[in-house]
């Protein structure tokens, strides 16, 4: 047996491992919730709902803490669920576009003894700006051209799919053309069961943040949990796994953010990753990805 790679190599102090368990799917609303935003904030955040890429990640303001890696440790360690020649496909908005967490499991998956030798493949199928229909039907956004889920699918071949997406279809209810929230589900439904369809296990996550306060001052917080609630009881519904990223940003500012900062802290702009944020996705991403069960025969 290979030996274990050496505690420090994960992104972080040595910690606990423990298996993911998301948090209890919550069943969709009875009722399609507003799109309307909270007058609690009166300026929303500037709408950049493309990024730029960087190089690395911006880094975040100082004095506090990483995020925990123990999910990501032992998704690259003696036990990993991951098999031989897995491929992982990202799909998403300009949070995975910029590829910060895809980065990190990379480098993890490459560092790690026990994983370095499965030829995992981790392929960005992030669109910059894009809502959950550009993910559907791909198309050309800012300026870069991208493939329609079907043809990703059949171009990747992915074994596991992720799918995280829904903060531009929320962000852009205020300024242009957001995505109604029956249309989101319905969408990101048949996307899920075509990514069931083409043989990929498949794992959903739910919008993270529009701003860092956790006091539920954030203009579009009450959008944004109505967003992640259709996320889970989509997940629950198709028996898919289900990385509750709303509810882990949440509990990460909660304990830390005693400032109640709008931004600096997991995202340098209220959205996209700080260096920080990143590890947190990396973190939990890891986390999903040990729950999508084994490969079908």
């Amino acid at each position: 047996m290979p030996p274990p790679p050496p505690p420090g190599i994960v992104f972080g102090l040595p910690h606990t491992l423990g298996r993911h368990t998301s948090p209890t799917p919550t069943p969709t609303p009875s009722e399609a919730p507003s799109l309307e935003v909270s007058s609690s904030l009166s300026t929303p955040l500037t709408p950049f709902y493309c990024a730029t890429r960087q190089p690395f990640s911006p880094v975040g303001l100082s004095g506090y803490p990483d995020p925990d890696t123990a999910f990501l440790r032992e998704l690259v360690g003696e036990d990993t669920p991951l098999q031989q020649n897995d491929r992982i496909s990202f799909f998403g908005d300009s949070i995975t576009w910029l590829g910060g967490y895809i980065g990190l499991l990379r480098d993890a998956l490459g560092m790690s003894a026990f994983t370095s030798h499965l030829n995992v493949t981790l392929i960005n199928r992030g669109i910059n700006g894009g809502k959950v229909t550009d993910v559907r039907d791909g198309g050309t956004l800012y300026g870069e051209t991208y493939a329609s889920f079907t043809d990703a699918l059949a171009q990747d071949k992915p074994t596991i799919v992720v799918i995280y997406v829904g903060i531009n279809d929320v962000w852009r209810g205020c300024y242009t053309n957001g995505t109604l929230p029956d249309v989101f589900d319905s969408v990101l439904r048949g996307l899920t069961q075509r990514g069931l369809a083409a043989g990929a296990r498949l794992a959903l996550a739910t919008v993270s943040v529009i701003g860092e306060r956790w006091d539920d001052t954030n203009a579009f917080d009450q959008t944004l949990d109505a967003f992640a609630d259709l996320t889970r009881g989509l997940a629950l519904s198709q028996g898919v796994a289900l990385n509750d990223l709303r509810t882990w940003y949440m509990d990460y500012e909660r304990m830390n953010n005693k400032e109640n900062l709008e931004k600096g802290i997991l995202s340098y702009d209220g959205v996209h990753p700080t260096d920080r944020g990143n590890m947190l996705l990396a973190n939990h991403m890891a986390g999903v990805l040990m729950d999508v069960g084994p490969r079908r025969a």
